[in-house]
């Protein structure tokens, strides 16, 4: 196994923990992630009805999970949660497979994780608001870095004859 240059542990290990950390700050700050992330808060709703355990009865206190209570202009949705996971699953699944020596492995979820930095960005460039439009451009960057480094490693494992069969097809 190659240990320098595209195929270095450290890099992957760095991209993995930081991965790790954005879904932790999601889950237990997501107030906090909408602003890093680049959207805004969701529009202050009446919440859903939550069943009471002993009566069968319907109740309006609703159960909130990892976060503080939400303000009255506005409140947290329940997709920043999933979003937190889908972050914190990306980063173990490469720690796990940097850890296992699955070069292969490495690079294939280097370049999911790089589509999910493109489609983020539309996300915010669209549904953002013109105050976090410039935020889209950290995903892209994310995006970019990302493609390449694992653009570079397919190359650098398959080298230059796979690059151009891959293109005849």
């Amino acid at each position: 196994m190659q240990t320098g240059g595209a195929y270095s542990p450290s890099t992957v290990y760095a991209i993995g923990l930081s991965s790790v950390g954005l879904g932790l700050h999601a889950l237990f700050r997501p107030r906090q992630e909408y602003g890093r992330f680049g959207l805004p808060l969701e529009a202050a709703h009446d919440r859903p009805a939550w069943p009471h355990a002993s009566s069968g009865q319907l109740s309006k206190e609703p159960r909130q999970l990892f976060s503080e209570t939400a303000s009255q202009s506005s409140q947290v949705s329940p997709l920043i949660y999933l979003k937190g996971i889908r972050e914190l699953t990306y980063g173990l699944i490469l720690l796990g497979l940097q850890f296992e020596g699955d070069a292969a492995g490495v690079t294939i979820t280097s370049g999911v994780l790089a589509l999910a930095g493109l489609a983020d960005g539309l996300v915010v460039w669209y549904h953002g608001g013109k105050e976090n439009r410039h935020k889209a451009w950290g995903h892209w960057l994310a995006f970019a870095s990302l493609g390449s480094w694992a653009g570079w490693r397919a190359f650098r494992a398959y080298g230059e004859r796979a690059a151009f069969h891959a293109l005849h097809y």
